[in-house]
Order: C-alpha cells, then structure tokens, then sequence
C-alpha cells in the first residue's frame, strides 16, 4: 500500500492543527481520490 506524506500550509495548518500527516492509500486510489477526502 502506497504511502503519502501530505503538508499543510499556512490556513490549512491552522485548519488542521498539524503541519503533514501519512496517508495510507489503498490501491487503484488516484491522487484526485486523495485530494477529495482531504
């Protein structure tokens, strides 16, 4: 399984309250599926 290091910036880092996380994603899952949970 795919592992993805997403970061936050700016807004989103606040949004969020951290600066990146890991994601796990599963396979056949396209960065546009990501982009869309996030």
């Amino acid at each position: 399984m795919p592992v993805v290091t997403v970061r936050y910036l700016a807004a989103f880092s606040s949004l969020t309250g951290r600066r990146e996380e890991e994601v796990k994603l599963p396979e056949g899952l396209k960065l546009k599926d990501l982009a869309e949970r996030l």
